[in-house]
């Protein structure tokens, strides 16, 4: 079977009015049949959000595409995702995730 996802954001009225680009972000890739999903809605009009929210997704899924090749030879790691994950696996996977965006995060805003 073939996957198909869509991301997709739009500018919302008020911002279109005041001239502020989209804020929000969303992407996804496609790991050996499994969807992975990223996406950053931002909660007020911070004037670099929408590059926040583009790095904080980007990352997201940068991190996890480096993750699968590294393991890709080693534990079949998506292949054991058509079980859903353990609580504490997916609390190590999702926390290792956060760390790096957070990471990549405060090395944008110190450029």
């Amino acid at each position: 079977m073939g996957w198909k996802a869509i991301a997709r954001s739009a500018v919302g009225t008020s911002h279109q009015e005041q001239k502020i680009p989209c804020q929000d972000c969303g992407n996804y890739r496609i790991f050996h049949n499994v969807i992975v999903g990223a996406v950053a809605d931002v909660a007020g009009s911070a004037k670099y959000s929408h590059i926040g929210s583009t790095v904080a997704v980007g990352t997201a899924i940068k991190y996890l595409s480096k993750i699968s090749e590294y393991l890709q030879n080693r534990k079949r790691f998506w292949e054991r995702f058509s079980q859903p994950l353990s609580e504490p696996e997916a609390k190590k996977l999702f926390t290792k995730t956060v760390n790096h965006v957070i990471a990549e995060l405060k090395k944008t805003s110190s450029k």
